[in-house]
């Protein structure tokens, strides 16, 4: 791509800024290329990068591969740094959901961590978490049908059908 064509120069430059690397890693992550993301990422961090860009990208390329524990563990350190950023909360709330769905090892410790973190999103309220207000809503009902609790779920598609009609 273009955009990466321009960073070239700059990830090549010894020693690279670790923005430009972080920024290249976006890239590669949009291009589904999360090995050479994780990898530029990983110099960014030997560079001596400890930023949220950096540990929520890591945590993208990690979840994008597969390695939810290893998502797990930046997204955790990101939450603890930065509770209030709904992006990481409702994506620690999905990486969750995904282990529980596919890793029989965090199934049900996973499974109540994201029915905590849909809910911490919601707990931010419509007006300050807005489009993520609504994925959470319907991400967390959705999870409880799936587990048998429709009795749960249905005031959340309620909600939900209420909020499209204002």
């Amino acid at each position: 791509s273009a955009a990466l064509e321009t960073l070239q120069p700059l990830i090549e430059r010894d020693p690279p800024e670790p923005r430009d690397l972080i920024a290249a890693a976006c890239i590669e992550l949009r291009k589904a290329n999360s090995e050479h993301a994780k990898e530029l990422l990983e110099r960014a961090r030997a560079a001596g990068d400890d930023s949220d860009a950096l540990l929520y990208n890591l945590a993208r390329a990690e979840y994008y591969e597969g390695d939810y524990a290893k998502a797990i563990g930046h997204l955790d350190a990101l939450h603890e740094r930065r509770p209030d950023n709904l992006s990481v909360t409702i994506l620690l709330a999905q990486v969750h959901e995904q282990r529980a769905a596919e890793d029989a090892s965090g199934g049900a410790p996973s499974l109540a961590s994201a029915e905590r973190y849909f809910g911490e999103v919601r707990a931010a309220g419509v007006e300050a978490g807005g489009p993520r207000y609504a994925a959470a809503t319907f991400q967390l009902a959705m999870l409880l049908m799936r587990n048998d609790r429709e009795d749960d779920a249905d005031p959340l598609f309620d909600e939900l059908d209420r909020l499209k009609e204002s």
